[in-house]
């Protein structure tokens, strides 16, 4: 109990000093994003079609203190009835000595991650995108938004690190709670890992990432590496994870950026498996206005253990 009246305490001691030594008072914002669509889908049960709603509230804070300190708070509302309303939220302290963040958001591995293009809204693609066609591939996170402890070092002339700790697995989702500890299941403890480095030569700009993922329990390591590059509007990337399921994920895209269009497409497959799943995925986007666009996206790949095929648009 003294423990945890001290770190109360502390917190409070905290926030009288922000709000006393503030160089700019806390302001309050909210943003967001909404977007919707329409897809038909070809598959060995009969087409389907259907009607796309994604979009999210999110309510924001933000200020700091004259010794260089920013204060951040987030909170993302899903915009649609879900079993995981509340997306994402924490608090941020950020300085010199890089980022400390307390609450839930996606692993280090996942938040230095590169290698993967999707569409705006993250709404098409040929990895772990949201309105996607086929199974079998874990995702580039596996442990989700738990609430957790994140610290990100210091941008070193393009070079990044960050680790991540997540005490319970299971407080995502439904499971969402107030506190979260370890509770000794498989999968509990989450450690996470990533690295990140940003540079320019000659005209051609980089990004290569790598990261490590593991819990408590059997087989629940993971990681990945990740790289692209580009130039003149180009842009190829590569990622390759290995996943706690003994399968590895290869994935192979490019995009192409001209005036008010962008241009994507890509491959993923599940390397070692008996099934060998396979995806591939395209999309054309216009921007109609700032901050406004449109896109159109076709996935085709197969949805099952017999290697039946599914195409979505």
């Amino acid at each position: 109990m003294k423990n945890t009246l001290f770190a109360t305490t502390a917190l409070v001691a905290l926030g009288f000093a922000g709000t006393a030594f503030a160089a700019e008072p806390v302001t309050a914002s909210v943003g967001g994003y909404m977007g919707v669509g329409v897809g038909i889908s070809d598959n060995p049960d009969g087409d389907d079609v259907g009607v796309l709603r994604d979009g999210e509230i999110h309510f924001k804070a933000k200020g700091s203190s004259e010794n260089g300190l920013t204060f951040e708070a987030r909170v993302e509302l899903e915009a649609f009835t879900d079993g995981d309303q509340i997306d994402e939220n924490y608090v941020r302290i950020s300085g010199s000595f890089g980022q400390v963040m307390i609450g839930g958001n996606d692993t280090a591995k996942n938040n230095l991650a590169t290698g993967i293009f999707y569409a705006p809204l993250a709404l098409g693609g040929y990895y772990d995108h949201i309105a996607r066609v086929g199974n079998g591939y874990s995702g580039i996170d596996q442990a989700g938004d738990q609430h957790g402890i994140h610290y990100n070092t210091p941008n070193f002339n393009g070079l990044q690190a960050a680790i991540s700790y997540q005490p319970e697995g299971s407080c995502d989702g439904g499971n969402d709670k107030q506190y979260c500890q370890n509770d000794g299941s498989d999968g509990d403890n989450i450690w996470s890992f990533g690295v990140n480095y940003l540079g320019e030569f000659d005209g051609f700009s980089f990004r290569v990432s790598g990261g490590y993922e593991t819990a408590d329990g059997s087989d629940q390591d993971t990681w990945s590496i990740g790289a692209q590059g580009g130039t003149g509007g180009f842009m190829l990337g590569v990622y390759y994870e290995d996943n706690k399921a003994d399968t590895q994920d290869l994935a192979i895209g490019g995009t192409y950026s001209t005036g008010p269009w962008t241009f994507g497409a890509g491959y993923t497959t599940v390397l070692d498996d008996d099934n060998d799943p396979w995806r591939v995925g395209g999309w054309a986007t216009y921007d109609l206005a700032p901050g406004v666009s449109a896109t159109l996206s076709l996935e085709h790949g197969d949805t099952s253990a017999s290697g039946s095929a599914t195409s979505g648009l």
